[in-house]
């Protein structure tokens, strides 16, 4: 993950759809390209690097791929950061139920539940109401952090 927001090196929105990118990535080369740039050394060596910075941007964001790649990277960050996480948990330590939810108990008595539906969806993280927080793991790639039982069921009527 960069150390900056592509989306705003590209001065869009991360809703943006393609075209807005594309002429939001064409303005800034216009602007920024030191060809286009009449200016001494070092202001050339600054307009390069902010170049390369909206060229990286623009790499990443055009492509399908890994836009939803960077996507996912960006929520994982900014979901860290609001909820540090306490413990993992492979998802072939959890209990599978017919229903399709997979449960595993929680150390203040309540139980951990995610769905397969959320794991498909990529459900980042959820706390219990303790604010105790796991991560699922498993060999087929699946993250996902899960609510309490006794939290979600009140707070998403599940």
């Amino acid at each position: 993950m960069s150390e900056y927001d592509l989306y705003e090196v590209l001065k869009v929105n991360p809703t943006a759809s393609l075209e807005e990118i594309k002429r939001s990535y064409h303005s800034l080369v216009k602007q920024w390209h030191p060809d286009k740039l009449d200016c001494n050394s070092a202001e050339n060596d600054v307009a390069s690097a902010i170049y390369d910075r909206i060229d990286k941007a623009w790499q990443t964001l055009s492509k399908d791929e890994l836009r939803k790649k960077y996507d996912q990277q960006r929520r994982e960050v900014k979901v860290r950061q609001e909820y540090p996480i306490n413990d993992d948990i492979d998802i072939d330590d959890m209990e599978y139920h017919e229903d399709g939810n997979y449960s595993y108990d929680c150390r203040c008595g309540g139980c951990y539940i995610i769905s397969e539906n959320n794991l498909e969806a990529g459900i980042d993280i959820a706390p219990c109401f303790m604010n105790i927080e796991k991560q699922i793991t498993n060999p087929l790639v699946f993250m996902a952090k899960y609510f309490c039982f006794h939290y979600a069921w009140k707070a998403f009527n599940i």
